[in-house]
């Protein structure tokens, strides 16, 4: 019995000499440990807002293929594609809206501009859709003014994001 208790004290005694003389690498990997845990927390903020902005770059260019969609139809005199490119330029609008990024105060201008643009689009759609059905065949001019209002809205929108995004 004395024996292993013998070994035992060598193993304690083993491992206190280790850990003295290992204590300051040990403490400098703690530290280089800790280091890394913040450069990945900051890394991941400063991608996460360049994914924000790539998002909203995406976005902004299908809002620009949906208003082209738009311009064409009312170029055309086709108000099912003047709906169409409404309807898309909704969705992409509201999309847009949730996007989060920013401090809370951009994030509400942004969300604001959006849902501003969205209910334009949707105002849009409700005029060239209300044409459709009495059977006009030409696009009005409340729907070019309209269109206008839309192309405003979205540019506004789009610039706001380029600025604080």
């Amino acid at each position: 019995m004395s024996k292993s208790k013998g070994n035992d004290n060598k193993t304690d005694m083993n491992r206190r000499s280790l850990l003295k003389k290992s204590g300051p690498a040990l403490a400098a990997a703690g530290v280089a440990a800790h280091m890394a845990v913040g450069t990945a927390i900051a890394q991941d903020r400063k991608s996460t807002g360049i994914t924000v902005q790539t998002e909203l770059n995406r976005s902004m260019i299908k809002a620009e293929s949906a208003m082209s969609r738009i311009r064409k139809g009312i170029f055309s005199g086709l108000l099912d594609e003047v709906a169409a490119g409404a309807v898309d330029l909704e969705i992409i609008l509201e999309d847009i809206a949730e996007i989060h990024g920013g401090s809370f105060t951009q994030q509400s201008v942004w969300r604001q501009r959006s849902v501003d643009a969205a209910k334009n689009a949707k105002m849009l759609y409700d005029m060239a859709s209300a044409a459709m059905e009495r059977g006009e065949k030409t696009v009005s001019n409340e729907i070019v003014e309209l269109y206008a209002q839309s192309i405003r809205l979205a540019t506004n929108c789009h610039n706001q994001f380029r600025v604080t995004a």
